[in-house]
């Protein structure tokens, strides 16, 4: 959430234990909860520990609420009272039911609705970046995650029945808090990032411009410790495993180097055990694991990078993403190879398909020459990198 949490204690005078954190502003508005009563739902998922408790909850902010297990028994009543006089003002269909999921109940819904057709807000229990973007594709305002929260609900419905609304609902493809906070409050801040591995390096170096961080890389602990040392960085985002000098080992020798406050943030292949300790034990402040996960990421660089951080002139633009159409294209075009993990591909990607289509044309010109020999570091940095592209064959051979 963007925030920091610690203790002050002192020996017979008490102690403090404090927090901070990143909130939305509720809405706190009469026009807007008169304007939700009286409005309209149609509520579809087949199972009841979901759907009544839902069904409770609009009704709470004044909907009234029609609510179905069977999507063919909701288009027959959405049909007819649309025939009557008396259509729905917004849809809440669920994601996954049977036979129709929500995406094919909403398909047919405006086969027979056409232009009339309301509204519709995808419940679903996928809350990731790929998740909102197919729900935007297949027609759907926005996608609620489960479990529901009373502030999400009314914050969606007040976007979609307000229009105008005091408070803006969440845009499907909205951006994590974290990346949100990034954006604010560290565009332009200088990070370093030491990696070895060249798919690590574009996969970091992309993540970390998109939210309009500087950032400059080097290749191995050396490098690392030479330019933390002479340059103004804010941050250092450092591998653990790299040649001639490890991250370990740089670390201490930044810390040695009189950088006591600069962060470190150390990139490992565990978040637990040995791992965390020895970065923590090396003077590092955090760690993330690898392959990265972009909102693990962004969690970690907002909670270390410092307010007041050095800020350069021209900050790195943010790479525009693909239009989903590519997307599933390429997604297809992967699902073809066995043991491939597209899901996971894509969201180190970010959602990008076309930093995915880079990261995969890198993997081969640096790791397809079959003639060199797999010394143990060499070993060590291709199955990371086969980890980062989903090839998770290859990876375990």
């Amino acid at each position: 959430m963007g925030g920091q949490v610690g203790v002050d204690s002192r020996p017979s005078a008490g102690s403090r234990f404090w927090f901070t954190a990143e909130l939305q502003v509720e809405c706190d508005d009469d026009t807007a909860a008169a304007a939700l009563w009286g409005q309209r739902a149609l509520l579809v998922d087949d199972l009841a520990e979901a759907r009544l408790p839902l069904r409770q909850q609009l009704q709470m902010f004044g909907l009234k609420v029609d609510d179905f297990d069977d999507p063919a028994a909701a288009i027959e009543r959405a049909v007819a009272e649309k025939a009557a006089g008396r259509g729905y003002d917004v849809l809440l269909l669920d994601h996954r039911m049977a036979p129709h999921d929500g995406p094919q109940t909403l398909g047919r819904l405006r086969a027979m609705l056409g232009t009339t057709l309301p509204p519709a807000i995808l419940v679903s229990a996928d809350d990731d970046e790929l998740s909102h973007r197919k729900a935007l594709a297949a027609g759907f305002i926005g996608l609620l995650p489960k479990p529901v929260s009373s502030t999400k609900l009314h914050d969606i419905l007040a976007g979609v029945l307000l229009g105008a609304s005091p408070c803006r609902a969440p845009q499907a493809t909205a951006l994590g808090p974290s990346e949100v906070l990034l954006r604010a409050r560290h565009h332009g801040s200088r990070v370093l990032l030491a990696e070895d591995s060249p798919i690590n390096q574009e996969v970091a170096r992309e993540l970390l411009c998109a939210t309009g961080l500087a950032v400059d890389v080097v290749g191995n602990g050396q490098q690392a410790v030479d330019r933390a040392l002479s340059g103004r960085y804010d941050l250092v985002l450092m591998d653990i495993q790299m040649p001639e000098v490890d991250g370990l080992e740089a670390a201490r020798r930044i810390r040695a180097g009189g950088r006591s406050a600069l962060p470190i943030v150390a990139m490992t292949a565990s978040a637990y055990g040995e791992d965390r300790q020895d970065c923590l034990d090396a003077g590092m402040n955090d760690h993330v694991a690898k392959p990265v996960d972009p909102k693990r990421l962004y969690a970690t660089l907002a909670r270390w990078l410092p307010s007041d951080a050095t800020r350069v002139v021209t900050p790195a633009d943010a790479p525009q993403l693909v239009p989903l159409p590519q997307q599933l294209r390429l997604q297809e075009q992967l699902a073809g190879i066995e043991r491939q993990d597209v899901e996971r591909e894509m969201h180190v990607a970010g959602g990008s398909p076309d930093l995915l289509m880079r990261l995969l044309h890198f993997f081969v010109e640096a790791y397809g020459d079959t003639t060199i020999a797999l010394t143990p570091g060499h070993t060590y940095s291709l199955r990371g990198a086969c980890a980062t592209v989903g090839a998770v064959r290859l990876a375990a051979a």
